[in-house]
């Protein structure tokens, strides 16, 4: 099979992978190390480059070790191959609208992929755990907003104090679908 890269393919790759890195603690000099074990020797600029979604082409032999640790699975449990990985890189797959789907066919998704694609999108170098700290949000509240957790309007603040300039909410507010001049209703109406 022929492998078109593009650009946008293989930076959603390197955004998967350090995602599920980040989510799963896993340093990079300890994939480093996880690396070798299966018979791959790596470095941290060459994880890293992957990471940033730098580069014409991703580095086979590490996408290869990397589907040999078995660290990244499909919401069906079974894990990610090379090809998988190969496929993201050309735009063929799409890891994010799969577990959407699955999320979406067990009822536990709120439709607001592209207010978590933006967010993702502005932590592109950063950890989830940093991320999460400078939004000044507890961790596990920053995980949920990513997995599809409708944020508080508490949340969207703090969000956009850290994001923007004017500190004005509303860009997210439009991506939740929030219209912000709604009439607030009490309970008894």
């Amino acid at each position: 099979m022929r492998y078109d890269f593009t650009r946008t393919g293989i930076r959603h790759l390197g955004d998967f992978i350090r995602e599920i890195m980040d989510d799963a603690g896993i340093s990079m000099p300890k994939l480093v190390e996880q690396c070798d074990r299966v018979g791959y020797t790596t470095n941290v600029p060459k994880i890293q480059r992957l990471r940033d979604g730098v580069g014409l082409e991703p580095t086979v032999g590490l996408l290869w070790a990397i589907a040999r640790l078995e660290m990244i699975h499909h919401p069906d449990g079974k894990p990610y191959t090379l090809e998988d990985f190969l496929r993201i890189a050309c735009e063929q797959q799409n890891p994010y609208e799969e577990m959407r789907r699955t999320a979406e066919a067990a009822g536990s998704y709120a439709a607001f992929s592209e207010a978590i694609v933006f967010l993702k999108q502005q932590m592109r170098n950063t950890s989830l755990e940093a991320f999460a700290r400078a939004c000044k949000l507890p961790l596990s509240d920053m995980r949920g907003i990513l997995q599809g957790r409708v944020p508080t309007f508490a949340e969207l603040s703090k969000i956009s104090a850290y994001l923007f300039a004017d500190k004005d909410p509303t860009p997210l507010l439009k991506l939740y679908g929030i219209d912000q001049d709604m009439p607030i209703r009490s309970q008894q109406e």
